[in-house]
Order: C-alpha cells, then sequence, then structure tokens
C-alpha cells in the first residue's frame, strides 16, 4: 500500500466522483491514499521509504519468474 494515490487527483474528489459523496468521518488531504498504513507502522514498525510516485521512475529487475 502507498501513501499516495496514483490517480493524479485529490482523492476526496475521486471518491466523490466515483460514489457522489463521501464519508463524513474520513478526513482526506491532497492525493494521501484511502487506505491507512497505520496498523502496520503500529504493530510491526514498517515505514514507507518511497512514494509511488518514486517506485513508478525507479528501475529494477522485473519478477524472477518472467524470463528475459
Amino acid at each position: 500500500m502507498a501513501a499516495d494515490n496514483h490517480l493524479g487527483r485529490p482523492t476526496a474528489n475521486v471518491i466523490e466522483t466515483v460514489f457522489g459523496a463521501r464519508p463524513a468521518e474520513g478526513d482526506l488531504a491532497g492525493e494521501e491514499s484511502a487506505f491507512s498504513t497505520a496498523k502496520a507502522t503500529t504493530e510491526l514498525g514498517w515505514e514507507s521509504t518511497h512514494t509511488r510516485r518514486d517506485a513508478e521512475t525507479e528501475l529494477g529487475d522485473g519478477p524472477s519468474f518472467i524470463d528475459s
């Protein structure tokens, strides 16, 4: 899960466009993810080391099960 969405639009606007409204208890700022990584941080000590945008431009090897 990334901390930001991959749509290039504010997440709250996307939810309103798709569903017509958004829950009052959800406070989304900018392009942050609609999914929380807080439990992974609390329970496992995990912190994201990059954003989805960083990963999109990183070069790396493909999956090992795909022959080149």
